[in-house]
């Protein structure tokens, strides 16, 4: 499995996400598709939840489940669960 951190930064620089990289497969979080898109959490999951509901992308193949750490070590050694979305640019589907 090949993992990288990649730095998205559009061209005026006002909006730049670090976003993870594994096997050709971008993952973000829904916060990071918010940011992206500059659009808000209910707008994100509402989009999210017509995908899955129109069965335009299965949730089992594009969602995962990534360990990190809390923001900044704010709890030594505490870890959370957090949900990515399969943003990839190898086949005609993506979540965005």
């Amino acid at each position: 499995m090949n993992s990288e951190f990649l730095i998205y930064q559009n061209q005026t620089g006002d909006i730049q996400i670090d976003v993870r990289l594994e096997d050709e497969t971008v993952w973000l979080t829904q916060a990071q598709i918010c940011e992206l898109f500059q659009k808000s959490k209910s707008t994100i999951s509402e989009h999210i939840k017509n995908v899955f509901e129109e069965g335009e992308l299965d949730e089992k193949v594009v969602v995962r489940k990534f360990r990190t750490t809390t923001p900044h070590g704010a709890i030594p050694e505490k870890t959370q669960t957090m949900s990515h979305f399969c943003c990839t640019f190898k086949s005609r589907h993506s979540i965005i």
